[in-house]
């Protein structure tokens, strides 16, 4: 499956016997950034609207409007797990050209709607390209902050708070985060020779960042990068 959006409309297209053919109808109203997820056998489709970030299911071949979270922003990131889509997206407000300096989580389900997780996720400083995962009720939040820097936070639900998920001062780049088995895992993009990946054992209470393998995954400069997986075997 592949979604394409020209700005004015968004198609979803399926490849089937040699060939492409879409398999919605167009939606229109939203633009770039779009993101496109699959939970509980069903399409959805998050993107920027005329009042905020806006979330549609497709039934059928058509798009059923599911929430506008009415927010100005201009990242987000959105990922499926079994029990709901869970999104996060940078603040605005203050206007384009200034500084996001606030990050907020929501989870959405059929049967809770659209809901917070807990206030703002970070304490105030600086945001850029936040990642996030979660696997059965663990979630995790990553960004960019000033003098590129990483921080990962995860969501303790008991309080509603985001806490700090380890010690990562000394490692900078962007990056995208995703959660297998319990296990946290970041994938660094450094620059050349300068591109890595770390794991965080979510359950255990007492636990550090582990740098997976010697050497870098790229040697030259990654413009786009994605982490999935092959049974638990990480592939980049």
């Amino acid at each position: 499956y592949v979604l394409r959006n020209d700005n004015s409309s968004t198609r979803l297209y399926k490849y089937n016997q040699g060939g492409w053919s879409p398999c919605s109808n167009a939606l229109s109203g939203i633009t770039s950034p779009i993101q496109l997820e699959k939970y509980n056998g069903k399409f959805y489709v998050a993107g920027r609207g005329t009042n905020g970030l806006g979330l549609y299911r497709l039934d059928g071949a058509s798009w059923t409007h599911v929430h506008t979270i009415r927010q100005s922003f201009n990242e987000f990131d959105m990922v499926s797990a079994g029990d709901g889509l869970y999104l996060v997206h940078n603040d605005i407000s203050g206007g384009k050209d200034s500084p996001s300096r606030q990050l907020f989580v929501y989870k959405y389900s059929p049967g809770s709607g659209m809901v917070s997780l807990g206030s703002q996720v970070n304490g105030g400083e600086e945001v850029n390209g936040p990642s996030i995962a979660a696997e059965n009720g663990k979630v995790a939040v990553m960004y960019q902050t000033s003098g590129n820097r990483l921080r990962v936070k995860n969501y303790d639900a008991g309080t509603k708070t985001w806490k700090e998920t380890g010690n990562l001062s000394a490692i900078t780049g962007s990056g995208k985060i995703k959660i297998r088995n319990g296990t946290l895992y970041l994938l660094r993009n450094g620059g050349p020779n300068a591109s890595e990946m770390y794991i965080y054992d979510l359950t255990r209470s007492e636990s550090a960042w582990k740098k997976v393998g010697d050497n870098s995954w790229s040697g030259k400069q990654p413009g786009y990068m994605e982490l999935c997986f092959h049974g638990d075997a990480p592939h980049i």
